[in-house]
C-alpha cells in the first residue's frame, strides 16, 4: 500500500506531504512478468460520458487491504483515499493530465478558480452558496477554517509546507475567504484546505470562529471523527462501516460545478483480503472496479480481456537514498578517519551510481524483459512521465563498473578503502516483508563487493522502527543509516516535493523537526535550493516548469539518489462501469466517483 503526498481535488495537498513515504514502503512487491497494457500511452484527458438507460443500480469496488478511517485529514494509506473521495470535496478539482499546470484545475465547490493577486501574495476564495452539507446545512468560511486550524495545528497535524509561508486565512463574509503569503507561492491550488462541517463540532470550533485545539485532540480518535459522519459534502453518504464492507448511498445535497452525479443509488466498497481474491472476485463479476496491484499480480490476470485491464504511469517510484548527515553509520565507524559520511564525496556517489546495474534489476527482479525500454518501468528522475518537471531527453549516468572502480580511486576510496587502509561498511537497510526491495539489496550488495567495500543488511518494521519520528527512533528520521530503500509517491505539482531536496526540511531542522518524510539524506546543494525557492515563487507556467526540471536533472547529475524503477498504476475495471479514468497522482482512482455510472443494473440486499 502507499501513503498519499496529496488528495488530487486539492483539498489535502499539506495534510500528509511529510508522510508520503510510508506507506508507498510497506506494500508486498514481488517478481514480475509484465507490464500490463498500456504503459506508458495512457490518455489522461477527460471526457464526461452521459448516462444512459438504467444508471441508478448499485456499484461494488474494491481492493486487498481495508480502511481505518475515513476522515480527509487523517487518512494516509491508497485504501483510505479511495473511500475518502465518496465523503468529502473541496474549492477545485485537479484533472489527471498533470501537464495541464495551472488550466488543469477546475471549479468544483468554489464559484471559480481563487483570484490571485499580481504579486502571488493574496489569494481569494469564492465559495459557491448553493453547496452544502450532507445534512442541508451550507458549506460557509468557517468551514475551512476549521479545516485550515486543524491542518496547522502542531498538536495535531502541524503541516510546515507550505504553511509557514502563508500569513493569514481570514474569512472576508460568509462565503469569501482571504489567504496572504509572505512571498509569492505559486502552487496555491493545491494547498486549499479541506472544509469539515464546524456545526456538527461545535465544540472544536465554535460559530464565533473559536477553535480549540484540545477538543480535536480528543475527536482523532473517535468514531464520529473517524468512521461515522453525521455530514459530509462529497457525492455520497455513509450509511454503515466495517473494516471490510463500507456502504454508501447517494447524498442528494451535493453540489459541484465539476462533476454531473451522483447517479448510482448505491456504491460499495469491499475488502477482499488478499489480491488473488479481488482478482477472481472481478472474474466472477462481484467486483466492478478493483485496484493496488503489483506487476507480478499481471500473470493472474489470465483469463480477464485485455480492455478489462487499464494500466497507466503512477507518480510513484522506489529509489536508494545516500545518506550523508553526520549520523550515517559509515560516519559514526571508529575506521572513518574523516567522521564524515562517505556519500558527502560527489565521486564517491558517482562510483555507487555506475556499479549497480539498474537494466539488470528490472529483468532479473521485476521480471520485465524490456528492462529500461519499459518506459512505464525504467525510471531515470526522482518523478514520472505524468508530471511536467519530467524530462523525457535526460538520460542519467549509465552502468558502467569499470568506470566506478576509476571514480572509487578519483575520490580518495581506492579498493573502496579510506586513507588508512580500512575497508569501507555500508549498512543497507529497508522495510520487511518486501521480496523485492530484499532482491534489490542483494544487488546493491553485490556492486558493493565488486568495488571492494563490506555491507551489512538490515530490515525494519516500516512504522515506527523506520519511518517513525525522531522521538520514535525511526531509521530514516535519526539517520542512523548508510543506503536507504523505499518508495516514495509524489504530489501531483513538484512543490509538494520540495522537502526531499531541502535542506530546511533534513531531519531535526526548524521545518521538520520530528523528522519525517522530509530530506533524510541531508542534501544540502545551494543550486538546488536556489531552483526549489526560484520555482516555488515563479508565477509563470513555464518558468516553474523549467525550474523544477532542472532541479531533478541537478539531483541526478550530482548522484544524490538512484531511482530504481517506476510503480504502475494496475486496474481491473468491467466495461459496463463508465466514467472511470485513472489518476497518475495520489489521489487514487476513485477522484471521480461522482460521474460513475454502471449499465449493468445491479443491485444489492446490503
Amino acid at each position: 500500500m502507499r501513503l498519499f503526498q496529496g488528495k488530487g481535488r486539492t483539498a489535502l495537498m499539506g495534510v500528509i506531504g511529510m508522510l508520503a513515504l510510508l506507506v508507498a514502503a510497506c506494500g508486498n512487491s514481488s517478481s514480475s512478468t509484465t507490464t500490463g497494457n498500456n504503459g506508458g500511452n495512457y490518455d489522461f484527458n477527460y471526457n464526461f460520458e452521459q448516462p444512459s438507460g438504467n444508471s441508478s443500480g448499485t456499484i461494488i469496488f474494491g481492493e486487498y487491504q481495508a480502511p481505518g478511517t475515513l476522515n480527509p485529514y487523517l487518512f494516509g494509506a491508497e485504501v483510505e483515499a479511495k473511500n475518502v473521495n465518496l465523503l468529502w470535496d473541496s474549492c477545485l478539482v485537479q484533472l489527471p493530465n498533470l501537464t495541464l499546470g495551472p488550466q488543469g484545475f477546475q471549479p468544483d465547490q468554489c464559484n471559480k478558480v481563487p483570484d490571485e493577486s499580481a504579486d502571488g501574495k493574496t489569494t481569494t476564495l469564492h465559495l459557491d452558496p448553493n453547496a452544502k452539507w450532507s445534512d442541508g446545512q451550507p458549506i460557509t468560511a468557517n468551514d475551512y477554517v476549521f479545516g485550515y486550524d486543524i491542518l496547522t495545528d502542531p498538536n495535531v497535524l502541524g503541516s510546515p509546507f507550505p504553511y509557514n509561508y502563508m500569513t493569514s486565512f481570514k474569512p472576508i463574509d460568509q462565503y469569501t475567504i482571504k489567504e496572504t503569503w509572505s512571498v509569492p507561492f505559486a502552487a496555491y491550488e493545491l494547498f486549499i484546505p479541506s472544509p469539515l462541517p464546524a456545526h456538527i463540532y461545535p465544540k472544536a470550533f465554535s460559530a464565533s470562529g473559536k477553535y480549540s485545539s484540545a477538543e480535536v485532540q480528543n475527536l482523532v480518535n473517535a468514531d464520529n471523527f473517524n468512521t461515522k459522519f453525521a455530514a459530509d459534502n462529497g457525492p455520497y453518504t455513509l450509511v454503515s462501516f466495517s473494516p471490510d464492507t463500507i456502504v454508501y448511498q447517494k447524498n442528494p445535497n451535493f453540489h459541484s460545478n465539476f462533476f454531473h452525479g451522483p447517479f448510482a443509488n448505491k456504491i460499495i466498497f469491499k475488502s477482499t483480503g488478499d489480491v488473488n481474491t479481488s482478482i477472481e472476485d472481478f472474474k466472477t463479476g462481484g467486483l466492478d472496479q478493483v485496484d493496488d496491484f503489483k506487476l507480478s499480480d499481471v500473470a493472474s490476470f489470465a483469463g480477464i480481456p485485455q480492455n478489462e485491464q487499464v494500466t497507466s504511469p503512477l507518480l510513484s517510484y522506489d529509489f536508494l537514498g545516500f545518506n550523508q548527515r553526520p549520523q550515517a553509520l559509515n560516519a559514526q565507524d571508529p575506521n572513518n578517519p574523516t567522521h564524515k559520511s562517505v556519500f558527502t564525496n560527489a565521486m564517491f556517489r558517482k562510483a555507487i551510481f555506475e556499479a549497480i546495474n539498474v537494466c539488470a534489476g528490472i529483468v532479473t527482479i521485476l521480471g520485465d524483459p524490456q528492462g529500461c525500454n519499459d518506459k512505464s518501468v525504467y525510471a531515470t528522475e526522482f518523478t514520472a512521465n505524468p508530471a511536467y518537471d519530467f524530462d523525457p531527453s535526460f538520460t542519467p549516468t549509465p552502468y558502467n563498473l569499470t568506470q566506478a572502480k576509476a571514480d572509487l580511486q578519483a575520490a580518495g576510496f581506492p579498493g573502496c578503502k579510506y586513507s588508512n587502509g580500512k575497508t569501507i561498511l555500508l549498512n543497507l537497510s529497508t522495510t520487511n516483508g518486501n521480496p523485492t526491495r530484499l532482491s534489490y539489496l542483494a544487488l546493491v550488495g553485490n556492486a558493493l563487493s565488486q568495488l571492494g567495500c563490506k555491507f551489512s543488511t538490515t530490515t525494519y518494521v516500516a512504522v515506527p522502527n523506520y519511518f517513525g519520528a525522531i522521538a520514535q527512533g525511526g531509521i530514516l528520521a535519526t539517520g542512523k543509516f548508510d543506503i536507504s530503500l523505499h518508495g516514495f509517491v509524489n504530489s501531483t505539482d513538484p512543490s509538494g516535493n520540495d522537502s526531499l531536496f531541502d535542506p530546511a526540511y533534513i531531519p531535526g531542522a526548524k521545518n521538520n523537526p520530528a523528522g519525517i518524510g522530509g530530506n533524510e539524506d541531508g542534501i544540502n546543494d545551494p543550486k538546488i535550493t536556489q531552483l526549489i525557492q526560484q520555482a516555488t515563487q515563479a508565477l509563470d507556467f513555464n518558468q516553474r516548469k523549467q525550474d523544477y526540471s532542472e532541479v531533478q536533472r541537478e539531483v541526478i547529475q550530482n548522484w544524490y539518489g538512484l531511482p530504481l524503477y517506476l510503480d504502475p498504476n494496475i486496474t481491473l475495471v468491467s466495461p459496463s462501469l463508465h466514467n472511470y479514468k485513472l489518476n497518475p497522482g495520489s489521489v487514487g482512482n476513485t477522484w471521480n466517483i461522482a460521474d460513475w455510472w454502471s449499465s449493468a443494473n445491479r443491485t444489492s440486499s446490503i
